[in-house]
């Protein structure tokens, strides 16, 4: 068998291969392949799919200011590896996003349930920039694996 280009999956800015066909189930529900044009033997499905996480606005837990966000995550650490600034050692990746904020953005917290294309349920929860009442960029603070009987409508 010829090896297949691969997908690509854009997670926090960098792209991963992931080598299967998300798009099966969805065509099948359809009754109709799209009739793509085979332009390899090494991309037999006719197409090279790009996935990205984003935040929905059903995600949105809290309007926050930068003050409160940054209350919340000082870290203390009794034995002083980590500074005690928001987000610890990741403080200077927190100035960076905040850095991409445009005039009159918000700060919302946010809490979505994801079903990665492997089939795995994943809490991801963290704050995101909002622009005219749409979620932008985002800084995750949590990304757990969930059982695979938890239900991935978005909410927590």
């Amino acid at each position: 068998m010829t090896v297949q280009i691969a997908e690509r999956l854009c997670y926090e800015g960098n792209n991963v291969a992931i080598h299967t066909t998300p798009l099966r189930s969805y065509f099948a529900m359809g009754g109709d392949w799209p009739r793509f044009v085979l332009s390899s033997t090494a991309l037999w499905r006719g197409y090279v799919g790009r996935w990205k996480f984003a935040v929905e606005p059903q995600h949105l837990l809290e309007r926050l200011t930068l003050e409160d966000v940054e209350m919340r995550e000082i870290v203390t650490d009794p034995l002083q590896a980590a500074p005690e600034l928001p987000f610890g050692h990741l403080h200077a990746a927190w100035k960076a996003f905040l850095k991409g904020q445009a005039e009159g953005c918000e700060l919302w917290s946010f809490s979505a349930h994801w079903q990665t294309i492997w089939g795995r349920n994943e809490l991801r929860s963290g704050y995101v920039l909002v622009e005219n009442g749409a979620p932008g960029a985002y800084f995750l603070t949590v990304l757990k694996d969930l059982p695979n009987d938890t239900e991935s409508d978005g909410n927590v």
